[in-house]
């Protein structure tokens, strides 16, 4: 499903990009990527230094609108590798980008991050790939460590912050 919403871009130059969905300020986002395996929900999680969260992170000048930041962000802290382990940069974005433009998926805000989620789903064949493509560590050179894991049911505790004290928390994980 193509998100049909207005997209207001402001910036200076000093600045990460303010993007707007329903005239909310946007300077953060990510996927809850999941997929259903006999009825239940399996969710895709990556740890960063401390907490679990979805995939995701914070504008960027190169950024041209939020779709571009969430497809930049999950490529790079895939590793490019979420479909496929042969993908490169720009295969790894068409792909996610294509996948997105054709699935339904669920939005949710969360004003006090100023942090836009999508849950979407995957196929299971997603699910069946071995979870050693990501590597340990990000490949852009930021050298941020990660680890990602399939769970089916979510420990709030170890939840990233921005999820946990969001107003859509239990939301996104029913």
């Amino acid at each position: 499903m193509l998100l049909h919403f207005v997209i207001i871009f402001c910036h200076n130059a000093m600045s990460r990009p303010t993007f707007y969905y329903d005239e909310k300020p946007v300077k953060a986002g990510g996927v809850l990527f999941y997929v259903t395996i006999d009825g239940k929900r399996h969710y895709l999680l990556r740890k960063g230094k401390k907490h679990w969260g979805d995939i995701g992170g914070k504008t960027e000048i190169s950024d041209k609108s939020i779709m571009d930041m969430l497809i930049r962000e999950v490529t790079e802290e895939t590793n490019n590798v979420l479909f496929d382990v042969s993908h490169t940069t720009d295969e790894a974005k068409q792909a996610l980008s294509n996948h997105l433009e054709n699935t339904d998926f669920n939005l949710f805000y969360c004003e006090k991050a100023k942090y836009i989620l999508l849950r979407v789903e995957v196929d299971a064949s997603v699910y069946g790939l071995d979870m050693s493509r990501f590597g340990t560590h990000e490949s852009t050179g930021k050298k941020m460590s990660h680890s990602f894991s399939w769970v089916q049911s979510v420990d709030l505790k170890t939840i990233h912050p921005r999820i946990k004290y969001s107003n859509f928390c239990h939301s996104v994980f029913n």
